[in-house]
């Protein structure tokens, strides 16, 4: 079995709450914590659900 490999795109508070933003295992990619926030962890773009979904997928677009 492949040594998972962790990605931490907001590591203060990834480590806060627990969970790395993504772990790829062999050629899987496992996603948790694709929400609107900024850096320090706070919510983003309150009440605009497309802007909410541009900042999660360049989130996921740094992942991949």
């Amino acid at each position: 079995m492949s040594k998972p490999e962790y990605f931490h795109l907001r590591p203060d508070v990834e480590k806060a709450y627990g969970y790395s933003h993504a772990v790829k295992i062999g050629n899987d990619i496992k996603i948790s914590g694709a929400v609107s926030m900024d850096d320090e962890g706070n919510p983003t773009a309150v009440g605009d659900f497309e802007q909410q979904l541009k900042n999660v997928y360049s989130d996921l677009g740094k992942v991949l």
